[in-house]
This record gives structure tokens, C-alpha cells and sequence, in this order.
């Protein structure tokens, strides 16, 4: 009974897959963008119904994380602010979460952006923004760490730092 809760699992994240990689509502010049839009979308209602197929120890309510909470960008965008916020359910050390912002310099007056974040013991608190949604257009997985010392997180590939409120 347990192999067929994850094998109902596995088939729920191998067709969402499918249909975003072969055929999925998605076509033209926003096509790779789309394609991890859909697949972000398609993954919240398979996490919605994970309750129902994975054993009540692999499922929990993603109650909080330590990114949770207020930000800047005093480098990139002053004046702006950011509002990251978990989304619903957790599988394992993985949270869907949403990064609403904007009104700094240079940036978009508002956006939503959706993240991913892994908190395992141990290791540091993790955040993964896709920022090639519009209107922000920009890279897509960039990673962030909680920087308990700096008061905020630290994203790895430019080192910018946003502070949290």
C-alpha cells in the first residue's frame, strides 16, 4: 500500500512534467520561461494532494521559515521592498513560497516571484527566487542563504545582501 501512495506520487510529478516538457499550454518566445511558470503552477495542486498519497511523516504544513518576513535591496533597487511568504505545504526540507515586491529604483512598481526553500538541520537555510517572470525578466534560480550575521540573505552568485526589516 505504501509503494502505491508513492507510485500514485511519482505519476501525479512525471505527468506534470510531461505536459509542461511536450505540449503544454506554452509556445513562442516566452516558452522557456513559461515552462518553469507551468511547472511551478502544476506543482502546487500535486503538493495540495500529497496529504492524501505520502504518509502523514513525509507531509507537513509549512508553517514558517526563517525567511519569512520583510527585505530591502538598499544595493540594487533602494526604496523598494520585498514580502516573502511560505505557500501552504512542505514535502520533506521543501517550501513553496512567494517573493511579492518592488517599488525600488529600476525595478518594476510591483511583482510576484515564485521560490522554493530548503531548511534542513545543519545546513544552511537555503532560498531559490526565479526572477525571469515578468515583469522582472532577470535570472532564474538564483540562490540566496539566510545570513544570520548580516541580518538577511545573501545571494551567492552577485553577493548582494537583503536585509530583512
Amino acid at each position: 500500500r505504501r509503494t502505491m501512495r508513492f507510485s500514485l506520487i511519482a505519476l501525479l510529478l512525471v505527468s506534470a512534467e510531461a505536459l509542461v516538457m511536450h505540449g503544454g499550454p506554452v509556445a513562442g518566445a516566452q516558452q522557456q520561461q513559461g515552462r518553469r511558470l507551468a511547472c511551478l503552477r502544476l506543482l502546487s495542486p500535486v503538493l495540495a494532494l500529497a496529504p492524501f498519497v505520502l504518509a502523514p511523516a513525509t507531509v507537513a504544513a509549512a508553517d514558517s521559515s526563517v525567511f519569512e518576513g520583510r527585505y530591502t535591496d538598499p544595493n540594487n533597487h533602494p526604496g523598494g521592498t520585498r514580502e516573502i511568504t511560505v505557500e501552504g505545504t512542505a514535502v520533506g526540507a521543501y517550501k513553496l513560497a512567494k517573493v511579492r515586491g518592488g517599488g525600488g529604483r529600476g525595478e518594476p512598481a510591483n511583482y510576484e516571484l515564485p521560490a522554493i526553500i530548503v531548511e534542513r538541520q545543519g545546513v544552511p537555510a537555503q532560498i531559490i527566487i526565479d526572477f525571469s517572470v515578468a515583469p522582472k525578466n532577470g535570472p532564474r534560480d538564483f540562490a540566496g542563504v539566510y545570513d544570520a550575521k548580516a541580518g538577511g540573505i545573501r545571494f551567492s552568485k552577485d553577493g548582494n545582501l537583503w536585509p530583512k526589516q
